[in-house]
């Protein structure tokens, strides 16, 4: 009872003394100034920050051209509390153990308040227009694909077109990352660059769903809260809702030329073009638009491959069923001399609670998923190796990796701490099965980042056999150095080169 008087009490020691200091100052004042904080400050602390200023800060009364700021001492201040606020963990006061093991709801609940806020850019303006633009329309080829038009769905949704939901949000978000603070001129200027842009109309309409006010962001912090004090820390950031705030009031005359914002961590803009699409739907539309999204991501899964592996032959899970017509199915086999890769593609993702509070059955909710898809590639082995008809394609393989590609993270998946505790759960779907089933789980991220090196000659199966003993990053490095490819090399710097190239920051997103 010590330690749980103790770890709350400072946690309102904390949360008092930040609210102290924040009253003190503007919103706008706090915002600008994290905007110039150095570089290795992590992003989940600037976006503590952000929702205590949201929460504590005085609304600016008036707007200012200024860039007025906190006291370099005081912000560091500010920072050191709100760090210490976030890493108090309640490990010590509640029953964590899962599977055995108390590591792994403390790494999901840290992992999972941290890493979300470092959210990669790489290719995601390529994904979104792939997954969201192109795709689309080549479905409708595909008599085997249920009938839903994403466009109309989304545009009854969100009561705009999904591209220009797209083109906007990307926009706004280069302006986030080139200025402290910007305003809705911004857009004007992108046009004069030759980005075609919807009216300002429509751009004001977009801009109202990204982006939102101290009072707005307020209403859904205290709506989505923890109920339990001991696990404030990882109360739900708004910022994921609204990356963009508008810390000055905006009134019925004001312009999009006099609107302004900050977006305190721009790359959560890019999240919400990405992940974000994929939730909005889901959210309304569930299995029908989860069922329809499975297609999308298989063929997304299939373009990367395409520029991935310039000599291995592919099959998709549809060529592979117009021969093979009984039996599970992976979404793609690459076969690499007398070796196959089988890939099952999963837009999955653990549930905030799982990474808020470590339940039991959020984490198990996440899981399952991932043990249908090994389910799956299992089965389709045992069929390989009885050789049987339908397969003949696949009787000369010898040896086969299976892969599960997702949409979304699934943090520590490939650690042996949830490994240990996948795996139970696959012998409990398949008791039988051989020992020496292995597998790998790779996020569409990772994937990507892999793709120029794969294009460049690096074997696929070279690169799995390293993932079974090397993290990812180092992987990547190897590659790197293998290769001397970096992401401009990609496929998809293709389509960011487009947008970006026009907005005069085509050589720093390249350098990425």
């Amino acid at each position: 009872m010590d330690i749980i008087i103790s770890t709350t009490d400072k946690k309102i020691k904390y949360e008092i003394k930040l609210k102290e200091i924040l009253s003190q100052y503007f919103l706008d004042e706090i915002l600008l100034s994290l905007k110039q904080v150095p570089e290795e400050t992590h992003p989940f602390i600037i976006a503590g920050v952000a929702l205590f200023a949201v929460r504590f800060a005085s609304p600016p009364i008036t707007r200012t051209i200024y860039h007025r700021t906190v006291n370099n001492q005081i912000l560091r201040k500010i920072i050191a509390l709100t760090a210490n606020y976030l890493l108090e963990d309640p490990v010590s006061q509640v029953d964590d153990n899962y599977y055995g093991s108390n590591v792994i709801p403390l790494l999901l609940r840290h992992l999972g308040n941290q890493l979300p806020f470092n959210y990669s850019i790489f290719g995601q303006y390529g994904r979104s227009i792939i997954l969201y633009h192109e795709l689309p329309q080549y479905l409708l080829q595909r008599s085997d694909v249920p009938i839903f038009d994403i466009n109309a769905a989304f545009q009854k949704l969100m009561h705009v077109p999904l591209i220009d939901y797209i083109v906007v949000g990307f926009v706004a978000f280069t302006a986030a990352r080139g200025d402290l603070a910007f305003s809705g001129g911004y857009f004007q200027k992108a046009r004069n660059q030759g980005v075609s842009l919807p009216d300002d109309y429509m751009i004001t309409f977009i801009m109202d769903q990204l982006a939102a006010d101290q009072w707005k962001l307020r209403t859904i912090y205290e709506k989505y809260k923890q109920t339990d004090w001991r696990y404030s820390a990882y109360d739900f950031n708004p910022l994921f809702v609204h990356p963009i705030i508008r810390p000055w009031p905006k009134r019925e005359d004001t312009t999009l030329d006099d609107d302004r914002f900050i977006a305190p961590i721009p790359n959560l803009i890019v999240s919400k073009l990405s992940e974000g699409i994929y939730r909005h739907m889901f959210n309304q539309y569930k299995n029908d638009f989860a069922t329809y999204f499975g297609y999308l991501f298989e063929g997304y899964i299939g373009i990367v491959l395409s520029h991935s592996l310039i000599t291995s032959k592919r099959l998709s899970g549809y060529e592979i069923r117009q021969r093979y017509k009984v039996g599970k199915i992976p979404d793609w086999v690459v076969i690499d001399n007398n070796a196959a890769v089988l890939i099952e593609c999963k837009a999955i993702g653990l549930p905030r609670k799982a990474f808020a509070t470590a339940d039991k059955d959020a984490i198990d909710q996440g899981l399952a998923t991932v043990v249908d898809g090994l389910v799956q590639l299992y089965e389709f082995n045992k069929a390989c190796q009885s050789r049987s008809k339908g397969l003949e394609s696949l009787h000369k393989c010898s040896k086969y990796y299976n892969i599960v590609v997702t949409h979304e993270p699934l943090y520590i998946a490939n650690s042996s701490f949830l490994t240990d505790v996948i795996e139970q759960k696959f012998i409990e779907r398949v008791p039988d099965a051989d020992p020496t089933f292995s597998w790998l789980i790779l996020f569409i991220d990772e994937l990507e980042r892999l793709q120029p090196h794969l294009a460049a000659g690096i074997s696929i199966i070279d690169i799995i056999e390293r993932l079974n003993s090397q993290s990812f990053n180092d992987v990547v490095e190897w590659c790197q150095q293998q290769t001397g490819r970096t992401y401009g090399d990609s496929f998809l710097y293709t389509y960011d080169e487009k947008l970006y190239k026009r907005l005069n920051v085509s050589n720093r997103i390249g350098q990425l």
